[in-house]
């Protein structure tokens, strides 16, 4: 599984870790969209209300647990993310 998150902010890339591949997304149906062990990455269903949280370094790889938002708190909100797959031929699809 290939698998990463991107700071449209930051305009920066964070990888999984290889030994991380199965603690690369979840979906809590009372939260939202988590990603990565320790919740590197967490949006929750009313992120644009409530805010998200981000801790990259868990399983992502960043500098130790630097900012996903550029600033320095590790709570946000979002007004809009998109999460996207790649089914078995390579073909991009959108969750």
């Amino acid at each position: 599984m290939r698998c990463f998150l991107f700071s449209l902010t930051l305009k920066k890339r964070y990888n999984l870790k290889s030994d991380k591949k199965e603690r690369a997304i979840f979906n809590y149906p009372s939260l939202g969209a988590a990603f990565g062990d320790g919740h590197d990455l967490c949006l929750y269903s009313d992120c644009d209300k409530t805010s998200s949280y981000a801790k990259i370094g868990h399983s992502y790889e960043n500098e130790p647990y630097a900012s996903f938002t550029g600033g320095t708190d590790e709570y946000f909100s979002a007004t809009e993310y998109e999460v996207y797959g790649l089914d078995d031929n390579n073909d991009i699809f959108v969750k």
